[in-house]
């Protein structure tokens, strides 16, 4: 077996110069996303090799080669992932091609889009806003995938704004203290606010969030919906209790809203992809609460296919 990584890279370039059958350029990407070569360097995997060629990217991801790919060459998408994700320019309409590809090799690069498209808008430290907020600054600097994001509510880095706090308001969100909170919200005179809200879900207070859902509902829910609230949750990283039963009071305020999809046909599961497993307990109740694991979004895809998919790249951070 040839292990020089510029005469593999020759050859590589070599096939698609010369026009040869696409399943021989796949079989040849397939043969060495199995192998370990071993250079001056030591050990190098394939994505080591094929990033040598000026064309790796471009041609890869071209819809003649990613037809002839099979659900099996996991090693392969691992390597087309690892290219992908240092350079997201490459990507082009994948997901567009419900017929020519499976769900599951649809479902891989729609985990790849989100990671690169996404990362500006789904970060560690996490920030409820709305379209209006970053509507304008996402379009401006035309992040790739921005227009796929649909109406609703988003999670970002942005500077807390609004409403001033006392130190004493602050202290009582911190140690989600229901009690502090209360008595603070009475002293000031003080409604909920959007800014209020906002801060509350930013520090994952979610027993002040339970207790004014279930006592102040109205005021709750006129700056948010339901629905959204549920998204928010399902989209954040907190894996406190006091999550599930926030979802527990939505369902018994709002029965069915757990089986509920947006404007795209996601249902809540969707945004659970970004930060929780199969296993968390809040993807375990929405499943209790019968929110469909199988149902299809305008992606023709579902929940249960891209968690499946998503171990292949080690989605949960």
């Amino acid at each position: 077996m040839e292990n020089n990584i510029e005469e593999l890279t020759r050859q590589y370039e070599a096939l698609w110069e010369n026009d040869a059958p696409m399943e021989q350029i796949v079989k040849f990407c397939r043969r060495y996303s199995r192998t370990v070569l071993e250079d001056e360097h030591g050990k190098v995997p394939l994505n080591s090799v094929l990033e040598q060629s000026r064309i790796w990217g471009d041609m890869v991801l071209q819809p003649s080669f990613l037809k002839h790919l099979a659900d099996s060459d996991d090693c392969l998408l691992r390597a087309i992932g690892t290219f992908f994700r240092q350079h997201p320019g490459v990507i082009y309409r994948i997901l567009s091609m419900k017929k020519g590809l499976s769900d599951r090799i649809r479902a891989f690069f729609w985990t790849l889009m989100r990671k690169a498209s996404f990362r500006i808008i789904i970060n560690e430290s996490t920030l409820l806003v709305d379209n209006n907020d970053i509507g304008k600054w996402i379009v401006k600097n035309k992040f790739r995938g921005y227009e796929r994001i649909p109406a609703g509510l988003y999670f970002a880095q942005w500077p807390l704004q609004g409403w001033l706090i006392t130190t004493e308001m602050r202290n009582a969100i911190e140690k989600d203290s229901v009690s502090l909170f209360d008595l603070e919200l009475t002293l000031m005179g003080k409604r909920v606010t959007i800014g209020l809200l906002r801060r509350l879900l930013h520090n994952n207070s979610w027993n002040i969030v339970l207790h004014l859902l279930k006592h102040r509902t109205k005021q709750v829910t006129s700056i948010l919906s339901p629905h959204d609230l549920l998204i928010c949750i399902c989209a954040g990283q907190s894996r406190s209790d006091a999550v599930v039963k926030v979802l527990d009071a939505l369902e018994e305020l709002f029965p069915g809203i757990s089986q509920r999809t947006d404007k795209l046909g996601n249902t809540p599961l969707w945004y659970c992809l970004y930060h929780r497993s199969p296993e968390d307990s809040l993807v375990q109740a929405l499943i209790r609460y019968d929110c469909n694991p199988d149902q299809r979004n305008h992606l023709n895809l579902n929940y249960r296919i891209c968690a499946e998919v998503q171990n292949l790249i080690g989605n949960h951070d």
